[in-house]
C-alpha cells in the first residue's frame, strides 16, 4: 500500500532499504547493488541474500528470465497492487482521514489525524522491515510471501470494517467516527507490515529468479508496468466520483466511500497471486555467477541508463581512496532515509494541499493520473541528461529541481485569493 506515493515521491529512495541488505548485495556485482535501492513496487526491498531453505531449483527456467514462474508473477502482481493502490492509497485515504477529524470534531485545517494514520504506518513497516528479511533468509522467501498473503487479506477485512462503519453513520455519530478512525489505523498498521513482507521477499525473489546481467533491464520492466497501471487507478475514480458520488458533498465521508470501497477489494486479486511464488523457480547459482554483460541498468534517478561496466568503473574512480566501498551502502541508505522524511511531511498532503486551493476530489485524481506520465516522460530527459552530465550529477540536479519547485508551490499558494484560477493554474501545472 506505500506504493501509493511513489508516482511523487523518488522511487528510489526508501527508508525500508536497510544498509545491511545493501551490504549483501554488494557481494554481487554493482548492478544489484544499485538497483536494490530501486525496486518499483510500492516500498523497494533489499535484494537476496544468501541462506534460509534450499529448494529444488528448477534450472529450466533461469535462462531466460521471460519464461520465468517468479518473474512472470511479480509483473502481474505489481500491476495488480498498482491499479488497487493508485485507487485508494493517496488522494482517497488522506480525503477519508481529514473528513474523519471533522466527523470527531476535528478542528478545521488540523491535519493531525492524517499524519498519525500515515505515521504508523510508516514506522511498522520500518520497524519491520528487517525482521523480516532475517525470517525470509531463514525459512525461505516464498514461505514469508504466503504469509504475507494471508496477513493481507486479513488486513483487507479490517479495512473494510473500518469503512462499513462510515457507511452506517459516522457523520452522524462522533464516536462512530472515532471507531472506524482507531479500526483503519491499525489496519494501516498491518499494511504497513504487509508491505514489508510482500515487497521484501518478493522483491528479492524475483531478483533471484533472473540470471545477473539482466535484472536490471527486468527492474525497468516491472516499474514500468506500475506506472502504467497506476494511471489506471484514477481515472477509475473519476468516472467513481462522477456518477456513484456525483450527488455527495465534495471531500465527504460519503463522496469517499465508495472509491475507498473499491480501491481497497481490488487488492484482493494482489493477495492471492502472493500464494504462488515458488523458491524453486530461482536461478541456479552456478548460473547466477556467470560474467555479466553489458545490459541496461536502472539509473540512481530511477530510469535505464549507461551499463554495469560503467558502474564498475565508477565505483573505482568515485570512491576516495581513503574511505571503504562497504561505506556505499550506508551513504544510499541515509540518502534514501532523509529523502522519504521529507516526501512523508509533503507529498502525503498534496492532496489537501490541493483540496484547500479549492480542487475538488475528482479534479485532484486527475492531476495524480498526469503525475506517472511526466514520470515516465522525464525519465527519457534523465537518461539523456545523464549521459552528459553523469548519474550523480543528474540525481543532484533532479533533486533540487524538485525542491525549489515545493518551494514555489508553497510561496505561491501563501497569495492565492478566492477564486483566482490563474495562481491555482500554475500551481497545478508545477
Amino acid at each position: 500500500m506505500a506504493m501509493q506515493d511513489s508516482a511523487l515521491a523518488d522511487p528510489l529512495l526508501d527508508p525500508n532499504v536497510t544498509p545491511s541488505s545493501h551490504e549483501e548485495s554488494s557481494q554481487g556485482t554493482p548492478d544489484e547493488a544499485v538497483v536494490s535501492a530501486e525496486s518499483p513496487c510500492r516500498n523497494p526491498a533489499s535484494p537476496s541474500a544468501e541462506g534460509g531453505d534450499d529448494p529444488q531449483v528448477d534450472p529450466s527456467t533461469g535462462r531466460d528470465p521471460w519464461k520465468n514462474h517468479n518473474v512472470r508473477l511479480s509483473l502481474v502482481m505489481c500491476a495488480c497492487f498498482g491499479v488497487a493502490d493508485s485507487i485508494w492509497g493517496s488522494v482517497v485515504l488522506s480525503g477519508f482521514l481529514y473528513a474523519l477529524g471533522g466527523a470527531m470534531g476535528q478542528a478545521s485545517r488540523d491535519n493531525t489525524l492524517v499524519g498519525t494514520a500515515e505515521a504508523v504506518e510508516g514506522l511498522t513497516q520500518l520497524l519491520t522491515a528487517v525482521p523480516i528479511g532475517m525470517v525470509a533468509d531463514k525459512f525461505g522467501k516464498a514461505k514469508v510471501v504466503r504469509a504475507g498473503g494471508v496477513l493481507m487479506f486479513a488486513t483487507i477485512g479490517i479495512t473494510v470494517w473500518a469503512l462499513m462503519i462510515v457507511k452506517e453513520d459516522a457523520e452522524e455519530s462522533t464516536e462512530a467516527a472515532k471507531q472506524s478512525y482507531y479500526i483503519l489505523v491499525a489496519a494501516l498498521g498491518l499494511w504497513g507490515i504487509v508491505n514489508g513482507i510482500s515487497y521484501g521477499p518478493s522483491q528479492a525473489l524475483f531478483s533471484d529468479s533472473i540470471p545477473k546481467g539482466r535484472r536490471s533491464e527486468l527492474l525497468t520492466y516491472l516499474y514500468s508496468c506500475y506506472l502504467l497501471s497506476s494511471t489506471i487507478g484514477p481515472i477509475v475514480g473519476i468516472v467513481l466520483l462522477l456518477t456513484v458520488s456525483k450527488n455527495q458533498d465534495d471531500w465527504s465521508l460519503k463522496e469517499i466511500f465508495p472509491v475507498f470501497l473499491v480501491g481497497v477489494c481490488l487488492e484482493i486479486p494482489a493477495a492471492g497471486l502472493m500464494f504462488f511464488f515458488d523458491d524453486k523457480h530461482a536461478v541456479p547459482e552456478n548460473e547466477d555467477d556467470e560474467a555479466v554483460p553489458r545490459t541496461p541498468l536502472t539509473a540512481t534517478v530511477g530510469f535505464p541508463s549507461d551499463t554495469v561496466a560503467d558502474v564498475r568503473e565508477e565505483a573505482e574512480v568515485e570512491v576516495p581512496r581513503n574511505l571503504s566501498k562497504k561505506i556505499v551502502p550506508y551513504v544510499l541508505f541515509l540518502s534514501s532515509l532523509i529523502v522519504s522524511l521529507g516526501s512523508g511531511a509533503s507529498v502525503k498532503y498534496f492532496p489537501l494541499f490541493f483540496k484547500e486551493l479549492g480542487l475538488g476530489s475528482a479534479a485532484v485524481q486527475g492531476i495524480f493520473l498526469v503525475v506517472p506520465i511526466s514520470i515516465s516522460g522525464l525519465s527519457f530527459v534523465s537518461q539523456s541528461i545523464s549521459k552528459h552530465l553523469g548519474r550523480v550529477e543528474t540525481t543532484v540536479l533532479f533533486n533540487m529541481a524538485g525542491v525549489s519547485l515545493l518551494f514555489f508551490m508553497t510561496w505561491l499558494s501563501n497569495r492565492v485569493e478566492q477564486g483566482d484560477s490563474k495562481r491555482i493554474g500554475i500551481i497545478v501545472v508545477v
